[in-house]
């Protein structure tokens, strides 16, 4: 058999291929070309909004004569994850990418993947806290009005392993081995959530470990900012802990936080399931009533107010409940707790669209820190979505975001004196790029 040679220019008739009569010829001798155009406004974003720069601030300098420093090479793979190249091995192609290289400071070519690697699990533990810290940070300078009231919601999700990493266990709830993630999110005045926290937890924490250390860290931050701030601990049922409700009592705060479907509170919300029996019977379809009752666990220092929401469909009773210090209608109260269903698009956010599950390395604190390159990501990518507000990518998937303004084709031209990047005319987003560079201009 005629061995093929896989070096030989491709020149060749492609019209029987495709099975058209003009001639088409194809060849890789056309200019420079770029499939990832919008990384330099992805850059002038982080840019502006001091990304690099708290990058800069949480990582040790390179120590030494080294080729590569660990602040540039942070940010090419926090640029490599808005882009969607999650994994280093994408960088051993990559390095040699000249938007890459423009939108990380013109420095020549990029870190391979055994140096990005090793610069992964170089990194400190307090290294990846200063950078969950500086998060927070971030979301706060960006607010230039105070806000009246903040929701912080905080959730909580499996992240799978597959081999061994460390502090890896088996967690009954996920099903297998895995790691448990942390979210927090800040929502200003009822704004869209930002998400201000990540962090990465050994698969056999329970979702609400550390939760009240947590709280009072951002209830801290977020006072240090805004002295007259409202806030409000918003959360499902995983949160109703002791430890939890007692400190947001502490620092007067305000919470509505899922509780569970206990026998105790059965009996005590039977009046509520037997008035949505009787509207059933009456022909409403959809009965929904709503009540509240005094509770006490052994756990709880005193009696708390619980909120119910009871229904029936004619086969069976469902009952909600919800444990909080807030006052008002029930309807009110369970309603405003519904707003936490939003903290799920966050989540699927980081996991399907910025493939937040690539923690396969086998030490912990590298794995913390891959999960904070991904946050950032995050960051960044909705700072742009947000600088469309009023278009029709203002609610938009970062996967969407990406697709359209970020993963688009860019002919490369570099003189002495200019780099050209050039977008394709038929480009359908245009004017949202457009606008993007009018406000970073």
């Amino acid at each position: 058999m005629k061995k093929q040679n896989w070096q030989a220019p491709l020149q060749s008739d492609f019209s029987t291929a495709l099975g058209v009569k003009p001639q088409v010829l194809l060849s890789f001798d056309g200019e420079r070309v770029c499939s990832d155009g919008g990384l330099p406004i992805l850059s002038a974003v982080g840019r502006r909004m001091g990304l690099w720069d708290s990058l800069s601030r949480c990582l040790s300098p390179s120590g030494g004569r080294v080729r590569h420093d660990r602040f540039r090479m942070a940010m090419l793979r926090v640029l490599g994850i808005c882009c969607a190249y999650e994994d280093c091995n994408d960088f051993d192609t990559l390095r040699h990418d000249p938007l890459f290289d423009l939108s990380t400071n013109l420095k020549g070519d990029l870190a391979s993947q055994p140096t990005l690697c090793r610069f992964e699990n170089s990194v400190t533990e307090e290294e990846v806290q200063a950078l969950m810290r500086e998060l927070v940070e971030i979301a706060l300078r960006e607010r230039k009005k105070a806000p009246r009231r903040v929701v912080i919601d905080l959730d909580a999700t499996d992240d799978p392993t597959y081999g061994q990493q460390e502090f890896a266990f088996f967690n009954t709830h996920a099903g297998g081995d895995c790691y448990i993630v942390q979210l927090a999110t800040f929502s200003f005045d009822g704004s869209r959530a930002e998400l201000v926290w990540a962090d990465l937890r050994p698969g056999n924490h329970g979702a609400s470990r550390d939760s009240a250390g947590l709280v009072e860290f951002l209830v801290s931050r977020l006072r240090a900012h805004f002295p007259r701030v409202k806030v409000l601990v918003r959360a499902d049922g995983a949160y109703s802990v002791p430890t939890l409700l007692d400190m947001c009592e502490s620092l007067n705060v305000q919470y509505v936080i899922g509780f569970g479907n206990d026998p105790q509170s059965q009996i005590q919300s039977e009046p509520f399931n037997a008035r949505a029996r009787a509207l059933y019977a009456a022909g409403d379809k959809q009965p929904r009533v709503y009540g509240e009752f005094q509770r006490r666990t052994k756990s709880w220092k005193a009696h708390r107010r619980i909120v119910c929401k009871a229904r029936f469909d004619g086969k069976e009773e469902k009952v909600r409940f919800v444990v909080t210090s807030l006052k008002g209608r029930p309807r009110d109260v369970y309603k405003l707790y519904c707003g936490r269903g939003d903290m799920e698009n966050r989540i699927k956010d980081m996991k399907l669209d910025l493939y937040s599950g690539r923690t396969s390395c086998h030490d912990y604190t590298a794995n913390r820190f891959r999960l904070a390159l991904h946050a950032y990501a995050y960051v960044l990518l909705d700072a742009l979505r947000k600088m469309l507000e009023g278009t029709e990518l203002a609610d938009a998937r970062l996967g969407t975001l990406r697709l359209r303004l970020v993963k688009i084709a860019a002919l490369v031209r570099k003189t002495t004196r200019r780099i050209f990047v050039r977008f394709a005319k038929a480009h359908p987003w245009q004017d949202h790029l457009k606008l993007a560079v009018q406000l970073l201009t």
